[in-house]
């Protein structure tokens, strides 16, 4: 270029464009991160320490819904089920505390892992002969399925 020369000008603003697939694109990637487990700011991990969501299949069957839930380390002392009208919740706690004396010192180290999961269950379940057992970790919750919608809030024992 001489001096007299400009560099060509774009004149054409640059126009972004908003497009709704990349909203859901964006919600969608935010709930694999959950699923999968977000590093937050300082380093906490979302499904480290604290609350997690288990794993929960619902297979219907024909005389029943089953609820298989996923809760590794977890004992059936560790888990509370309710229902309160349509709604599901299970509810795991396990703290843990760890303690060591060796050679002059002390090691302790505390944990706990809380699992929660609700979920709307269909309106032909006979609340009063919902059963619950749990083995090597996983919660098997069997739901037979009545006529009529039933509205009752109950507690459910693992067996």
């Amino acid at each position: 270029m001489t001096g007299t020369e400009r560099e060509p000008v774009d004149l054409v603003p640059r126009i972004w464009t908003w497009s709704p697939i990349s909203v859901f694109e964006e919600m969608e990637r935010m709930l694999n991160d959950m699923r999968t487990g977000l590093v937050l700011p300082g380093n906490a991990i979302y499904r480290g320490e604290g609350a997690r969501m288990p794993n929960v299949d619902l297979i219907e069957e024909a005389e029943r819904f089953l609820v298989q839930a996923d809760l590794p380390g977890m004992t059936k002392e560790d888990v509370t089920i309710e229902t309160d009208g349509d709604v599901l919740r299970i509810t795991a706690r396990k703290e843990q505390e760890i303690e060591e004396k060796k050679d002059g010192y002390i090691r302790r180290e505390r944990g706990s892992t809380h699992f929660h999961r609700q979920m709307r269950l269909p309106e032909n379940v006979d609340h009063d002969r919902i059963k619950a057992k749990m083995e090597n970790g996983v919660l098997e919750i069997s739901l037979p399925k009545t006529a009529t919608k039933d509205e009752k809030r109950n507690r459910i024992e693992v067996e």
